[in-house]
């Protein structure tokens, strides 16, 4: 059984040391300049995961939690990166344990609509659809017209095969409010 469940970003941060970076210091706070066309030699580059997601996970693994990340990544060598690192750390995602989890205690996992998020993925959605796992899609809007983006969650919930009876956001008021109290 899990003890945490982080879910958000991941993110791989680039760390440059160079003896010719400017810095200027301002009322409104401090800033590294460099000509638009000039180059800079660097004597140290360091690349570590970061993000939310990760960085929770991390130190809440080195306190001997048990932890399930759920960070939505591409196939690319940033990816990868950070992939290698978390699994350094004792973190592997073990999809298995949270759909147990949710399942156990009637819990809807997201699908965020959010263009640039589009997290839980449909890979994912389509295995926990089998276990019979419930879902929410949400737009993760921050204005109104950001509304509009629930197609894109839909989407990633028809290509895992959801159905309408696997997404709690579309239930009637009663059903919803009787599902909402028993968790």
């Amino acid at each position: 059984m899990l003890d945490v469940v982080s879910i958000g970003s991941a993110t791989l941060d680039i760390f440059l040391k160079s003896d010719q970076f400017k810095i200027d210091r301002h009322e409104q706070g401090v800033y590294l300049c460099e000509k638009y066309e000039g180059k800079i030699e660097a004597q140290e580059l360091v690349m570590a995961s970061g993000g939310g997601a990760t960085n929770s996970a991390v130190s809440f693994a080195r306190n001997g939690l048990r932890i399930a990340p759920i960070i939505e990544m591409g196939k690319d060598p940033a990816s990868e990166t950070i992939l290698s690192e978390l699994k350094r750390e004792g973190l592997d995602a073990d999809w298995g344990s949270v759909f147990a989890a949710c399942k156990k205690q009637d819990v809807a996992l997201e699908i965020n609509a959010y263009p640039s998020r589009l997290d839980l993925p449909d890979d994912l959605v389509f295995d926990a659809v089998r276990l019979g796992l419930r879902f929410c899609i949400n737009t993760d809007s921050h204005a109104v017209d950001q509304m509009e983006l629930m197609k894109y969650g839909v989407a990633v919930a028809r290509r895992g095969w959801a159905q309408t009876r696997d997404i709690v956001n579309t239930m009637g008021y009663n059903e919803f409010k009787k599902w909402l109290t028993k968790i």
